[in-house]
């Protein structure tokens, strides 16, 4: 029997979860919803209509899915609401609290996903799901929005220094995962000790010659690879700045695009965790994993049924809105 997958609202579930849990009291209002076939922008625009708050005083941690049944919080200033918050085409409030300080992007530790699968996976599929959760940290095709990213793209970017801040994030991503390929075809999937570390949900790097355990966990302590921009820290080796001279560039390339293109690192490989899977009956199985946030479902589920996609042309990978036949 086949099993196959199409992300969808009654198919993709995926719960935020923060850093840290709002106090109770404080100048900033918390509120968590529940959205469904629905972006973000227009959460937050539909909030900001009810409220009476300034679209531009409306924020956000991370980003979730349009095409998923999604919890996401909002923050805003408590002395701007001027109406009672309420529910709305697509969306539902589950939850009103206070803070002392407002969201920021980055204040969200990881997302907990629960996939619902069309089909029964074998033992043996099931079984090898719940030991391979390393997997490579690229970022998804959604990422690059409907079209991809064309590499004229990029010229364009780095000629306006009005570029858009998506633009600019869409290059950097794209660049990412060329170099991580490039970077798997010379050396694997090896740890060099020239690499700059990062550990999960850490943001300062540090040298791998500097570990003490060298058979460590991948998916706690990971190379780290660029987010290419003018202020971002090279490691010892040069496999980013040759990557980057043969693509014509250099970190200075970055520099008329403004703070937008500053740069940083991103953790080359990433851990699900808490992997669970529930077979309710014969037509469904149910998958659910934790994953950091910034990291994608669809490059997990890539991963686990079609790894050799990985090193191909991103427009290549599966693309999950549609029905897609899992390899088992």
């Amino acid at each position: 029997m086949s099993v196959t997958f199409k992300q969808e609202a009654s198919t993709f579930f995926v719960d935020e979860n923060l850093f840290y849990a709002p106090s109770g009291s404080g100048s900033f209002v918390f509120a968590q919803f529940e959205k469904w076939d629905m972006m973000k922008a227009l959460l937050k625009k539909a909030v900001s209509e009810r409220t009476g708050v300034p679209l531009r005083a409306m924020r956000h941690g991370g980003l979730k899915d349009r095409a998923a049944r999604a919890r996401q919080w909002l923050s805003w200033p408590r002395d701007m609401q001027r109406r009672h918050i309420s529910d709305g085409p697509n969306f539902r409030v589950l939850e009103t609290t206070y803070h002392q300080n407002g969201l920021k992007v980055g204040h969200v530790r990881s997302n907990r996903f629960r996939l619902t699968l069309c089909g029964q996976l074998t033992e043996n599929t099931m079984q090898r799901i719940k030991k391979d959760g390393v997997f490579p940290n690229f970022f998804g095709r959604q990422r690059f929005g409907q079209r991809g990213f064309d590499t004229n793209d990029a010229a364009k970017i780095l000629s306006e220094s009005g570029a858009r801040h998506l633009d600019v994030s869409r290059f950097q991503a794209h660049l990412f995962n060329s170099f991580f390929q490039h970077r798997r075809r010379l050396i694997g999937d090896r740890l060099l000790p020239e690499d700059l570390c990062l550990e999960a949900f850490r943001k300062k790097s540090f040298l791998a010659s500097k570990l003490s355990e060298p058979d460590h966990d991948m998916g706690e302590i990971s190379p780290s690879g660029p987010i290419f921009g003018y202020r971002m820290v090279l490691p010892q080796h040069s496999l980013e700045q040759d990557f980057l001279a043969a693509s014509g560039l250099g970190l200075e390339s970055f520099r008329a695009l403004g703070k937008r293109a500053r740069g940083g690192r991103r953790t080359l490989y990433i851990a699900a965790r808490d992997i669970s899977i529930e077979v309710p009956d014969e037509d469904q199985t149910i998958l659910s994993f934790s994953l950091p946030s910034g990291s994608y479902a669809t490059v997990f589920l890539t991963h686990l049924f079609w790894p050799e996609r990985l090193e191909e042309s991103v427009e290549t990978w599966p693309d999950f809105t549609q029905t897609v036949t899992l390899q088992t």
